[in-house]
Order: structure tokens, then sequence, then C-alpha cells
């Protein structure tokens, strides 16, 4: 799923794949997502249970990780290949690198 701008999550969801949100993310509610999200701006996490099982990963822009309620980000190998998998037909994969700004 891609969106070029603000998303918010509210209610029940679960989901699975590859999430890239150009602007920010709030969730509020129970959120249950199976593979990475990629957000370019900030994570704001309200009352609820948000659960991300695979990776997160937050922009250069993103100066904000706001987590309330019960969250879990756990990294999960399954998690990723889910999200590898799905997207594979999609984009090239060439794998995943840390970037310093140093």
């Amino acid at each position: 799923m891609y969106r070029d701008g603000d998303v918010q999550l509210t209610g029940n969801l679960r989901g699975a794949g590859l999430l890239v949100v150009t602007g920010n993310l709030r969730v509020t509610g129970t959120i249950n997502w199976t593979g990475i999200i990629v957000v370019l701006g900030k994570i704001e996490c309200g009352a609820g249970t948000a659960q991300v099982y695979g990776g997160t990963i937050m922009g250069n822009t993103g100066n904000l990780l706001d987590l309330r309620g019960t969250v879990d980000l756990r990294y999960s190998r399954a998690g990723v290949n889910i999200a590898r998998n799905l997207a594979g037909r999609y984009v090239a994969f060439n794998g995943w690198q840390e970037i310093s700004v140093n």
C-alpha cells in the first residue's frame, strides 16, 4: 500500500505486506500489521493497541515518534519476507542498508 501524504488509521485493522506513507502516520484503535511500515514523516500511536511484526522505518524528516497505549514493534524476518514477496512483482528489492547521516 502506498499513500502520498498523511494517513490516519482508526478502528480495528489487520494487514500484511509493505505500507509506505510519505507524510505522517497516526494510529488510533487496534492495528495488527505483519510486514514493513515505512513512514517519511512522524509516527503517532494514540490510545489502543498497535502491533507490528516485521519492521518499521522512519524517514529523515520524521522527527517525532509518539507512542501511547500498547505498542509492540518487533523485528520479524518472516514479516519482512512477506512484504518482500508481495512487493516483488512491482519493485526491485536489493536488500536493506543502514545509511549514516554523518
